[in-house]
């Protein structure tokens, strides 16, 4: 079974912080796990992916102004 990340980890793997998550999450930026109405996780290959697919674009962490 596939690893679900929190969005504290999320946030932490992109050095953001939760509030930006949240923020992206409003923006459709990332797939995301709805347990509840209140309650998100997110797959860790999704987020690897967009990791990567920024990296590859040339973006270094923390992501700019331009991502949140």
């Amino acid at each position: 079974m596939e690893r679900l990340l929190t969005v504290k980890e999320v946030a932490e793997k992109f050095r953001v912080t939760p509030t930006c998550v949240y923020r992206w999450l409003s923006q459709d930026r990332l797939p995301v796990i709805r347990l509840s109405r209140r309650c998100v996780r997110f797959r860790e290959t999704d987020v690897s992916a967009l990791l990567d697919k920024l990296r590859g674009q040339g973006i270094k962490e923390p992501l700019p102004t331009r991502f949140r």
